[in-house]
Parts: structure tokens; sequence; C-alpha cells
């Protein structure tokens, strides 16, 4: 087939609502209504261009990880299932009245962690308990389902081991505190305010109840016995799960009074431990009257305690200490094994010689060797993407973390962590310059930018320019501007190749969004409790011009140079005020329309950002109290796409027509396709044989279809194709007419 014989066409098809999410899973697709029509002939280099024009509902979008490092608030219980080698760990809020990072990092998830990789394969939200203290999980491992009790909304969440998804959320009637499962009667038992509640574990039903007259502070479940134990002030409790009834119980003879956890050593020893006090009690549980064997003091502040029954070893987790200390049941010191920084439960696999602590305050899961008694490795639970930024030679994306103060750099095609860098303090926005070789992070409490060398990771500078929340780069100036609350607030300017600053201008109160207008020659800077937009000539710095639009709560700010449009994400400021985007003639500053986003935000710092493909001429707004992105075409509505939780930032890749969105509560980055630049890029032919390549999504199945003439049927070349990266080719051996037109539809 000769060049001169092809021919190149445009075809208009509608697509169904389909939507990948990872985590947690798959969510329902529609049928594809097709329809194709016939488009004007085009140039003749490739045999088609695919352009698809999609209803509300036909974006697609797919999350993953935005990498290894933290982002849970205080992980305070964890749970190990040894046969599907995971690790559950419950995520709250672990002071009441004091929250890491200020209470910006997500609680009330469950991060559930490959032990073996130590990936993060999924978060899972629970309902809201205010304090984390005490909080407790427990797991089946023949029947792999995970029990978190939800002490403020008073019920059982059941989480399914296989594929890591809430299966129920069990109604309890009553504050739920400890828990225990006992696998071989498949019950759990859940600690309440007055005893104990038996759920079955197969119907996910309460079967009873066991008054003990208080709260306990410990239940456990004696897998060999299948006999339940429960502390209540200084009494221990034997319990008969099966016909709910108390079938023995003995006292704790030494002072104790803040119990915070219990261990069991099967058929043998009960462990108690005491935050306050730092006593271990062991009790003798062989028979059904507990007795006190012995105590061991000024063993920390502990918040917990797990035993080996290989070696009959207690691990005592020590907050205070940040150390879990090892010791028999005579009293003899096995030593300590120091952690990272607050320790806040553990876990056993004693069958792979490992145990699991969490530590509240880095945000981690610290694997310890049991044989050598020596941490393995920590594992982070997580990530906070804040920000985001595309690299526009390499493609690679760039996400801050801002619980573990790093920048993560991935690879979007395949979904994958290049590295991670450390970047300061409060890291929020990011920007990079890949000529010069620099990434640029503001800090949004530290009052910092810091300057980093893109292949090393290496701190070439830093910069205090006031609490900043968004930064940008000149692609063809290599000019930086960041807005922060220095003086009065306002811009800052450098010369990327030196870091050297060129001038700051004074703009308003609390400035925040960012746009360049670079072929204009103009700045547009958004300050918030100003009310007002600064327009900024870009030669001589001196401002232009104050605009005040009709909704001047402004917050993110992002320009289409083309249409001269100016696209400004609105947050609320009071409950109920307007929250979306409004649209201003980029040149005047007049009023043209705008879209609401919905969403009831929890903090004005956390609204989401705005940015455009002025390829598309599209409008992405992130809604972070909706959970949402909102596509604007132009200036009218065009879909509303769900993605993760808190979408905070936005990056568009204008070349593959792709939109990634920062979900800053549960970790994720989502990648919605824009399907206005779905197309073929490329097309070669050997023979009988055609090549054919196009833009695509990672995880979305595409059906590549063809006909040799204009008013043929389509017809489908073969099944359809999994893509597994941001470029898809299929080969068509059927290409043996003298003209074959192709398209690609997805099913």
């Amino acid at each position: 087939m000769e060049p001169t014989k092809h021919r190149t066409s445009a075809c208009l098809f509608k697509r169904s609502d389909s939507y990948h999410s990872f985590p947690p899973g798959l969510l329902p697709a529609g049928k594809r209504a097709d329809k194709a029509v016939r488009a004007p002939t085009l140039s003749p280099v490739l045999l088609l261009l695919a352009a698809t024009l999609i209803s509300a509902g036909g974006l697609r979008a797919q999350s993953f990880p935005a990498g290894p490092l933290p982002s849970a608030n205080a992980p305070c219980a964890v749970g190990v299932d040894p046969i599907l080698v995971k690790a559950y760990v419950v995520n709250r809020l672990l002071y009441s009245d004091s929250a890491p990072k200020g209470g910006n990092l997500p609680t009330d998830v469950v991060s559930v962690v490959d032990i073996q990789s130590g990936n993060i394969l999924g978060l899972i939200p629970l309902p809201s308990t205010v304090n984390g203290l005490g909080q407790d999980v427990s797991v089946d491992p023949t029947r792999h389902r995970v029990f978190v009790p939800n002490y403020d909304a008073k019920s059982l969440s059941v989480i399914d081991g296989f594929n890591n998804r809430m299966i129920t959320n069990i109604t309890l009637g009553a504050s739920a505190g400890r828990t225990a499962v006992d696998p071989y009667n498949a019950l759990i038992y859940v600690g309440n305010g007055s005893g104990v509640t038996i759920v079955g574990e197969t119907s996910n039903a309460i079967t009873g109840t066991i008054s003990l007259g208080g709260p306990p502070t410990v239940v456990q479940v004696d897998p060999s016995t299948h006999r339940g134990y429960a502390v209540v002030v200084r009494t221990v409790y034997v319990l008969d799960g099966v016909n709910r009834a108390i079938l023995g119980s003995g006292d704790i003879q030494n002072l104790i009074y803040t119990i915070s956890g219990g261990a069991i050593d099967p058929g043998r020893r009960l462990w108690v431990s005491d935050y306050n006090t730092g006593v271990l009690v062991i009790m003798d549980i062989s028979h059904t009257t507990p007795s006190e064997l012995g105590v061991w003091y000024d063993m920390g502040s502990l918040r917990g305690c797990g035993v080996d029954p290989a070696t009959h070893l207690a691990y005592a987790v020590d907050a205070g200490g940040a150390q879990v200390s090892i010791v028999d049941e005579l009293g003899k010191d096995y030593g300590s094994v120091p952690t990272l920084s607050t320790p806040s439960s553990i876990a056993m696999n004693s069958g792979a010689s490992r145990a699991y602590v969490t530590d509240a305050y880095s945000d981690s899961l610290t694997e310890l060797n049991l044989a050598t008694r020596k941490v393995n490795r920590n594992i982070g639970l997580g990530s906070l993407p804040t920000g985001l930024c595309l690299g526009s030679t390499s493609g690679r994306l760039y996400a801050m973390n801002f619980a573990a103060d790093a920048v993560s750099v991935l690879n979007p095609a395949n979904q994958s962590i290049l590295t991670n860098f450390s970047c300061g303090p409060d890291p929020w926005a990011v920007a990079v310059d890949e000529s010069l070789g620099k990434i640029y992070c503001t800090s949004a409490f530290n009052a910092s930018l810091n300057t980093l060398d893109l292949a090393s990771g290496q701190f070439l500078n830093s910069l205090t320019v006031g609490e900043s929340l968004r930064v940008r780069v000149s692609s063809t100036t290599h000019r930086v501007f960041v807005t922060s609350t220095n003086g009065s607030g306002g811009l800052t300017v450098l010369q990327g190749s030196n870091g050297q600053v060129i001038t700051n201008i004074t703009t308003g109160l609390t400035p925040v969004g960012i746009a360049l207008d670079e072929a204009h020659g103009r700045i547009y800077v958004a300050n918030q409790h100003s009310g007002t937009i600064s327009v900024i000539d870009s030669s001589s710095y001196q401002i232009l011009a104050n605009w005040t639009p009709p909704d001047n709560n402004v917050w993110g700010l992002a320009i289409d140079p083309a249409l001269r449009r100016l696209y400004v994400g609105v947050v609320q400021n009071t409950v109920g005020s307007f929250n979306g985007v409004e649209i201003l003639n980029a040149d005047t500053g007049a009023y043209i329309t705008r879209f609401s986003t919905g969403g009831a935000l929890s903090s004005q710092r956390e609204a989401g950002m705005v940015e455009v493909n002025t390829k598309t001429h599209r409008a992405f707004i992130a809604d972070y109290g909706g959970n949402t992105l909102t596509i604007i075409d132009g200036t009218n509505y065009l879909a509303t796409v769900p993605v993760g939780n808190g979408p905070n930032d936005v990056a568009v890749d204008e070349t593959g027509g792709l939109v990634y969105v920062g979900n800053v509560l549960d970790g994720t980055i989502t990648v919605v396709q824009d399907t206005a630049v779905l197309r073929i890029i490329s097309l070669k032919r050997t023979g009988n044989q055609a090549s054919v390549t196009w833009y695509s999504l990672p995880g979305t199945n595409y059906q590549l279809q063809a006909k040799s003439r204009l008013t043929d049927i389509w017809t489908n070349v073969a099944a359809p194709i999994p893509s597994t990266s941001n470029l898809t080719t299929q080969l068509d051996s059927s290409a043996n007419s003298p003209q074959r037109y192709y398209r690609v539809a997805i099913p």
C-alpha cells in the first residue's frame, strides 16, 4: 500500500460510563451506544485519526497509589493474616486533643499492606471514631476476614481479606471497644460499655451479650481452648461465647490503672500491659480461675503487648521509649528493639518469625525479626499527594507527600514509583523545570521554597518566602513564580538558573493561585482574602490591574491563552455559599459564567485547584468536598467524574490527553482520560499486516475496528486488548485491501 492511497477520516462515537479505581476495585460499567458517522477527509499521512466526543458520563478514570510514603494519621492497631501474607493497619486520631501535622492527615481508614513486598494494596474507609486510644482489630486467618470496632459509631466493620473490601458494618447498639475472634466457633467478641457482645461470623448478626458490669479493657480468645477472656478493672473473666456464659474469674493483685492491651500464650498465659504504671502482668490461664504469676515493673509507657508462642517471650510496646521490650515470664530481660518514633500496637506472626509494630507519629509499620530481635524494615502506610505537576519532556509525574516531607517521582504509564526525595517539612506545591534539572517545592507552614536536583534529589537552595501554596515555572524564561505570605502577601519571582530573587510583588492578602500567559506577557495571581485577581506585566513586573470578580473568595487559577479565558477556582467562605469555578475574560476581567462543583469543604486550605488543556480547551476543577473532577469545555459544562477521596490538585498531559488528580485523603492519584485527545497517532504497514498505535489509559480495554470502504460496517480486528501503558499498539493481519480505515472504541 503506497502512502498516496491512504485516506484519513474522523469518527464520532458515543461511549458508556466506565470507571476503574485501584484501590478499591471495579465499579459497574454501562453498555456502549455505538454510533459512527463519516467526517471530512483529512491528511493522507495516517489512515485514521480517531476523535471522540463524549456524554457527561463518558470519561474514564483510574486511580493508583501516589507513593509508598506515609499518609496515615496515627496508625494505632494492626492485625496479620499469615496465610494471605497481609497486615491490616487501623488509622485513627490517636489523641483526641493532638493531631500530627495539625490534623491535616486522613483518619478512619484501614491500610492493607502486602507484608512480602511492603506495598500498600488498598485503603478502606471506616466509620468515624474521634479517639483511637484503645483501638483494636482482629483477623480470622481461616475465613480471611478482618474485624474493626468503631467506638463512636457503635458498629463493627467486617472486611473481606481476599479482595480488600468492606463486607458490612454491623450495628451493635453500644460503643464498640476491644475485639477478638474465635475461628473455631465462628464468633467475634466485641467489648461494650457493660460487657461483651457476641457476633456470629457467618451471619454477621448479634447472637447475644455477656454482662460483666463494665467495659473490658482487654478482650482475647485462646485458640487452643476456644475460650474468651475479658479484663474489667482488675478482674479477668473466662468466657464461653457459644453459650454466652462466664466460666470463671480471677483478680489481678497488683495496682494497674490504665490497661492498654493483652496477649494470649495459648493454653498457658494471659499477658496484660498498663500504660501509666509501665506494668506487665502475667496471668495463669491453664484453668478457669486465672491467677497472677508475676509482675514486671518499669517497662515504660506501654501501649500493648504480644507473645510468641514458640518461645513464650512477650514483646511490650513502649511508646515513651520508642522501643519494643522483650521479657520472659520469669522476668529475664531479652533486651529491646528500637522503633522509629511512637510505637502504638503490635501483631505477631510467629509462624514466619515476624512481628509488626505500628508507629503513630512516623505513620509507618515496623517489621521485627523475632529470631534476630532486630528491625527488618519500616513500611510506609500510603501517600499524601497535596501537589502535582507533570514533566513536559519526560512525562513523569511529581507528587508532593505532605505526611512524609517528600516528593515522589512516578512513571504514570505503568504506575510505578521511580524514586522519593526528601524535600523539607510540610511540602505542599511542586513545579519542575526538566531543562534545568530542578524541582521546586513549597512549604505550607515552614515559609520556604526548596530547590532540589532533579537527578539526585540533593538540596540546592532554600529560600524564605512565607507560607506558600502554589508555584509555577516558565518553560521559556525558566523563571520561577511562587505566591507567599511575606509582608502583605504577594508573588516572588526567581531566576531558575541561579536561584536568585528577581523581585517581590505585593499583590494582596493570602495569594494562592498563579496563571502564566507567556504568549501575551501576563501573570495572574489570586488573592483570596483580598478577593482580587492581580494582573502583572511579565516584563516589567508592574501590576496592570486588580480585578474583583463577582465570586471573590478566589483560590486556584488557570488560563486558556488562545480563547482568552481565565478559570478561577472559588471556595465557599460561608456554609452554602458558592463553591466551584467562574470564567473571566483574560483581557478585561469581565465575568462570563460560572459552574458550581458542590461539596462541603472542611478546610479552605484543602480546596481543589484548576488546570486547562490548551489543546482541547477544557478546564478541570478538583472538588475536595465532593470527591469529583468537574470538566468544562470552553464555557460549557461537560461532565463530572468521581475520583478519589479529597481531590486537591490537578496536572494535565496535553499530548496524551490524560488528567491526573491527587487525592489527599486516600493517598491515590486518579487518571482521567480527556477523550477529545484519544486518537490514533501511528500506523505502519508491512505486507498485509498493519500496526496501529493510539493514546490509551492503563487498565482500560480497547477495541480496534476496521473497514475497507467508508460505506462498510465496522468490524472488530480481534478481541479487545487491555492497555498497560499510555500507548497501545495492535496488529491487523488482514490489511490486504487497497485502502483500509481504522477506529478505536471502548467496549
